[in-house]
């Protein structure tokens, strides 16, 4: 639809009530107005080149205005089968096709990638072993996670640790410059023997 000069207001909410309103000019969603008990439960997509979600997609901080697709969400390779249909880049400059299908939404969820490139695996004597690491984006941000931790704490890469004797297994992912964290850190096992 085109909503010409002054563009047309829409409310966006995510699962936990937050919610935002944007002025759009162009959406590749035709336009139906629901109304009735099923208007929440039900997403219209163009017959061309989307999908009907019946869940609302995720973003990856909808409070602070940033609507990529996080992990998971609903509109995630629920697009056209063709890259033709939502053109071959998304709004971020990324190939449109990332996964099966192209995703619903102005950007293509595509997740950075984590490589350990240099640092000890198997039994080692150093107690205080260094890990280089790299991302597939550039300008991300890193964090690691040592063991069985559960919170992932910065880091930068090289990276130093001193975990003491016995074995242990450090975890490491990216995060790109637009919020998307790599959903499978690359790991590195480790046995300090003295």
């Amino acid at each position: 639809m085109d909503a010409g000069t002054g563009g047309r207001a829409v409310r966006i909410e995510s699962e936990d009530g937050v919610a935002i309103v944007v002025t759009a000019t162009t959406s590749n969603f035709r336009s139906k107005l629901l109304v009735g008990p099923t208007a929440k439960r039900k997403l219209i997509g163009s017959r061309t080149n989307q999908t009907s979600l019946k869940t609302r997609p995720r973003f990856i901080d909808l409070a602070n205005g940033n609507l990529r697709a996080a992990p998971g969400s609903a509109d995630i390779d629920r697009g056209a089968t063709s890259k033709r249909k939502n053109g071959p880049k998304d709004v971020d400059g990324r190939p449109r096709k990332a996964g099966k299908r192209t995703d619903i939404g102005a950007s293509e969820y595509t997740p950075p990638q984590t490589t350990i490139t240099a640092g000890p695996s198997g039994s080692i004597t150093d107690a205080s072993p260094e890990f280089s690491f790299a991302s597939s984006r550039a300008s991300s941000t890193f964090q690691c996670r040592l063991d069985g931790a559960t919170a992932w704490d910065p880091c930068s890469s090289p990276s130093t640790i001193t975990p003491g004797i016995g074995a242990h297994t450090y975890r490491i992912r990216a995060v790109d410059p637009l919020g998307y964290v790599d959903p499978t850190p690359a790991k590195r096992t480790f046995t300090i023997v003295s």
